[in-house]
């Protein structure tokens, strides 16, 4: 990464970011993790233990003056950092940098450690402030803080005037039902006893009542039955929790392209429901689901603010980009920031939603105006552990429809021997996973379920299955997208989906089901093919320019399968799977 900045080098020493070198073409190669800059509503300040205990300031923002009383020349001249704070305020800092470097710190689950802290202003008073502080293990001798003032006049958390709009935006320009407005608009979630002091940013907010309000949210999702009702619930708690117009649930599908699963929008501010939408991959490119995975929020202030470049006592300390994964204050990609635009959205926040150790998806935020908004770090913190607190429930939901599947097939089974259910119950298979017909092979003898059409298509897909000898559940809509080893000369017709349940480790047995191909319609949130337009300070990468609702037929692909039935295969896989294979292999002989 250390050819993607140029610097400058002041008069007085110091080494500036200027900005990318031209080159950079392509999204996912953007170094997201290591902008080089922060977003200027806040202070970042990184400084190394040297001797003596004294702090050194090796990077800060450019925008320290306004925020903090002190210029990065200033900073950098200090002998020590702690000199810009008062004797109980210096012992405070000291014990939360111990606190970090402790090795039990998981920066993951946790994020940084967020404290109040009040610095001496050169003018004489004393300024409270946020901070967030941790040590990034990539650089552990470098303790990274993010300071945010309290109460700032000129980024204020909300703004001043938050009346909405003579006209709601609409930027799909489509139309939809009562039914459909009611869906994106109804309130699911109990109201939450929120203190005020606590939305408004305020220090001395009561510890005891940030652990209630954690515990009515918790006490809401863990009541939840159902993944439906419980990403109503969610998206309404957030809603709450933080104030912004529209909170949506963006859930990935098996080519990492988003689908919108539930929703709550202000309709006042606009009258775009991204319910049941779709979004390409490519929106949210692999650089950035990896990011995600790691760091659980990302908020954006405001998306035409300036950023502030990171500043470097000497041109070493900016050899190696500084590695912001963990930042609260991270300044965000210019093709995101045009992308962001091009919706309307003046601010935004996600969250992961991390399940079973991968990226299940995100909860998206969106505030629309003239003015940026953010909430406050404790609420930020707050985000984080609705982070872990929902993923866990996704988990939980995901065994309890698990615990139901195998009841389900427990019911089919009693009374008969596995042999005998594959060959006289093939209906009950087909109707419990609504497929069209499928075939069962177990030692090279396979065994038909339903009537069969296009029984060629069939059998060049039982021999391919049989080479593979794939040990995991496996699904497709679209065999042809998805098996590009798979050759077929005369082309695949009438099968266009499957689902594949392996009966043994080694591939020798499994049950496939099969769907056969439909025109089907899907709602776009933009057309996915277009190639968007140039960012501006990104020179080859592109945001796309249009978010207006685009349907799309297509064709040759079967109906998708949906979680439910995906547990019900993996019941049928571990709980009978091996008990098939015996008794019919006995069968045989």
């Amino acid at each position: 990464m250390t050819n993607l900045f140029d610097h400058i080098v002041t008069d007085s020493g110091h080494a500036i970011r200027t900005g990318r070198e031209k080159g950079l073409l392509r999204c996912e190669d953007e170094p997201i993790q290591a902008p080089g800059a922060v977003q200027a509503f806040g202070v970042l300040v990184a400084f190394k233990e040297e001797e003596e205990g004294r702090l050194v300031v090796r990077l800060v923002s450019e925008n320290s003056e306004r925020l903090m009383g002190y210029s990065p020349q200033q900073l950098f001249q200090l002998e020590n950092f702690l000199d810009i704070f008062s004797e109980d305020q210096q012992e405070s800092l000291l014990a939360h940098v111990e606190f970090v470097r402790d090795e039990s710190t998981d920066l993951t689950l946790s994020g940084p450690e967020i404290f109040t802290i009040w610095v001496k202003h050169p003018g004489g008073n004393s300024v409270k402030f946020w901070c967030a502080i941790h040590m990034n293990p990539t650089e552990p001798d470098l303790v990274i803080c993010e300071f945010e003032r309290e109460n700032d006049p000129d980024y204020p958390l909300r703004p001043a005037d938050i009346t909405p709009p003579p006209e709601p935006r609409n930027m799909l320009f489509n139309e939809y039902t009562l039914e459909e407005l009611k869906e994106s608009t109804e309130v699911l979630s109990k109201p939450l006893r929120l203190p005020q002091r606590l939305r408004a940013g305020r220090g001395d907010s009561c510890g005891l009542q940030v652990f209630d309000l954690m515990t009515q949210i918790q006490d809401q999702l863990a009541d939840a039955t159902n993944l439906k009702t419980f990403l109503k619930v969610l998206v309404g708690v957030v809603k709450e929790l933080t104030g912004y117009h529209r909170v949506v649930v963006y859930q990935f599908d098996a080519s990492q392209n988003g689908k919108v699963v539930a929703e709550l929008v202000d309709p006042a501010h606009t009258t775009d429901l991204f319910y049941g939408l779709h979004f390409p991959a490519t929106d949210i490119p692999k650089q950035a689901r990896e990011l995600y995975k790691i760091s659980k929020t990302r908020l954006i202030y405001d998306r035409d603010l300036e950023a502030a470049r990171l500043v470097g006592r000497t041109v070493d300390d900016l050899k190696v980009p500084l590695d912001m994964t963990y930042c609260y204050l991270r300044a965000m990609s210019p093709i995101h920031l045009k992308y962001l635009a091009n919706m309307s959205v003046r601010a935004s926040m996600s969250i992961s939603l991390k399940v079973f150790g991968g990226l299940w998806g995100l909860i998206s935020c969106h505030w629309f105006g003239n003015h940026g908004m953010r909430n406050p770090f404790p609420i930020r913190k707050m985000c984080r552990l609705i982070s872990n607190i929902a993923s866990r429930n996704i988990e939980r939901l995901s065994y309890a429809s698990s615990l139901q599947a195998q009841k389900l097939i427990n019911t089919h089974l009693v009374g008969r021997n596995p042999s005998g259910y594959i060959a006289a119950s093939s209906e009950d298979l087909l109707q419990l996973f609504d497929a069209d017909f499928g075939v069962v092979s177990i030692l090279g003898e396979t065994q038909a379920l339903g009537k069969i059409s296009q029984s060629q298509e069939a059998l060049a897909l039982l021999e391919y299955l049989r080479m593979r000898k794939f040990s995991d559940v496996i699904t497709s809509d679209d065999i042809v997208r998805d098996f590009q080893d798979l050759h077929y000369t005369p082309g695949f017709s009438v099968i266009s989906g499957l689902l594949y349940v392996p009966l043994s480790d080694d591939g020798d047995g499994f049950i496939v089901l099969f769907r056969r191909g439909e025109a089907q319609e899907v709602k776009w949130g933009g057309n996915p093919h277009e190639k968007g337009v140039g960012a501006d300070g990104a020179p080859g990468l592109e945001a796309r320019s249009s978010f207006k609702l685009w349907r799309e037929t297509v064709l040759g692909r079967s109906r998708e399968w949906t979680s439910d039935q995906l547990e019900l295969a993996r019941v049928l896989c571990v709980v009978y799977g091996k008990f098939f294979f015996s008794s019919f292999s006995v069968s045989l002989q």
